[in-house]
């Protein structure tokens, strides 16, 4: 309970600061054109029935109160690459993204290949991701680095390939 607590008051700190900094904009970023009405930041998150979306509800349902010079939306989105891209087009402010996904982002590989983003910032890890890997028996793989053994042989061979072309 601390650390969820010390996550959203160290987040609820973020939103306060990216509300209250930045350049001057232009009016068509306000909502009525008057400098003094607040500014609209979209948080892109996930599916609505994923994780990040019921993150991006409580940070809304936490700061709404908060924030005065910004309003938060939470937007559904198609997940962390769908986010990326809102990002980098303008149609989302912030993003909650897998760290693979950032690194692939920001590297300008798998999903992204050839066009590395490097502009965006990445402002806070807001919690470990759990994944579990499952195989059948009789699939080649007995012991958890036989799985990242064949991984690493397939992108080997993936680029191996790609050189030669």
């Amino acid at each position: 309970m601390k650390k969820f607590l010390a996550l959203i008051l160290s987040l609820a700190m973020v939103f306060a600061l990216v509300a209250c900094g930045g350049e001057k904009t232009d009016d068509s970023q306000n909502n009525d054109g008057d400098s003094s009405s607040p500014v609209a930041i979209t948080l892109a998150t996930g599916g609505t029935s994923g994780t990040y979306y019921a993150v991006g509800g409580v940070l809304k349902t936490v700061l709404d109160s908060k924030l005065t010079l910004s309003t938060l939306n939470v937007e559904s989105t198609g997940a962390s690459v769908a986010n990326v891209n809102m990002i980098t087009d303008g149609e989302a402010q912030m993003a909650i993204l897998q760290s693979d996904v950032i690194n692939y982002a920001h590297e300008g590989t798998n999903s992204f290949d050839g066009a590395p983003e490097t502009d965006a910032l990445w402002v806070a890890g807001i919690y470990n991701e759990t994944v579990q890997i499952l195989a059948k028996p009789g699939m080649g793989v007995d012991e958890g680095y036989m799985i990242v053994s064949n991984e690493m042989n397939r992108i080997l061979a993936l680029r191996q390939a790609k050189q030669r072309s």
